[in-house]
């Protein structure tokens, strides 16, 4: 294989295991399908759809019908094929190969194996022992990093750096932060606001978890125009495809209480409100509402979310 980069040789297969039989929770997916309602639905907007012409690139239906449900500016928005696809597009666009990444320690996989892949430094925050985020820690290792990104709330430990804490990074670091809101709908606090005063700040979020498309691999980003401009040249052309477009046009359609039969939300600006006017809160995860610490991270996992914590190295977003 001496065809191959050795970065890409020492890496271990990325794999999640899939074995049937059992009560699958490792992957965090929704557990219900979407109804046939829906599904037909969706079919009939495909009919209408040329297949022998690639998608819309830009996906400007998708990003005005975000834009109207975020109250965010259309210009700020990217969609992409799932989150981990944002995700090497920020790695891409930000990091060289004598830059850094930091993340957090436990946390998503995917920032690791993206800046691996691109041969790209990583540094580690530690979570402390009740796995609240190190704001302090975090902030010295940002010093001098290209990138900053991590989950809030944290996969795998539901913890979370509130918007005051996210500010204070801010402003302490030069390079890009990229907060993953991939869980938003479950803890119900957001630094979306926080895109309109800083020009380093990007948000992730995902179809895959609230929403139960994690099968339609389908994520997006919000940040400022100008940056949101300049990244997008880094991501791969007509990666969101015409199905997937059509599955999220069809399901944004529907009221949170409709057909659809969940509990969903794709964000909603600093009124912590659902685009539909429903209030998120955790009660829909089955956790308890965050306990918000002094240094601006909550704090909401248990001895049992340690346990599962500990155990669990990463589920996919």
């Amino acid at each position: 294989m001496s065809c191959l980069k050795p970065r890409i040789l020492r890496l271990e297969a990325y794999t999640v295991s899939q074995e049937p039989g059992c009560v699958k929770l490792n992957q965090n997916e929704a557990p219900d399908d979407l109804p046939p309602e829906v599904k037909r639905a969706v079919l009939a907007r495909l009919g209408d759809i040329a297949w022998n012409r690639y998608p819309s690139q830009g996906a400007e239906a998708l990003v005005r019908r975000l834009s109207a449900d975020l109250d965010f500016p259309a210009e700020g928005i990217l969609v992409g094929n799932g989150s981990n696809e944002i995700i090497q597009t920020l790695v891409t666009a930000a990091c060289g190969p004598d830059d850094r990444l930091v993340t957090v320690t436990p946390g998503f996989a995917v920032y690791k194996r993206v800046a691996a892949t691109l041969g790209v430094g990583v540094e580690e925050s530690p979570l402390r022992e009740d796995f609240s985020f190190d704001l302090d820690d975090l902030i010295a290792r940002g010093r001098g990093a290209s990138l900053v990104i991590f989950a809030s709330p944290n996969n795998p430990t539901g913890t979370a750096i509130e918007p005051g804490g996210v500010e204070k990074l801010l402003k302490a670091v030069d390079g890009l932060v990229a907060v993953d809101e991939a869980y938003v709908e479950f803890h119900g606090s957001t630094a979306l606001r926080l895109t309109a005063e800083h020009e380093n700040l990007v948000i992730l979020r995902t179809f895959s978890k609230a929403m139960g498309l994690a099968g339609l691999r389908l994520g997006f980003l919000l940040g400022p125009p100008a940056l949101v401009r300049e990244l997008a040249k880094a991501k791969l052309p007509f990666s969101a495809g015409a199905l997937q477009q059509a599955v999220a046009l069809e399901v944004l359609a529907r009221p949170p209480n409709g057909s659809a039969s969940r509990k969903r939300s794709p964000g909603y600006p600093a009124s912590t409100r659902s685009p539909r006017g429903r209030t998120s809160s955790c009660s829909g995860s089955g956790t308890s509402p965050p306990r918000r610490s002094t240094n601006g991270s909550s704090r909401e996992a248990s001895s049992s979310g340690r346990s599962a914590a500990r155990g669990s190295r990463t589920s996919c977003a």
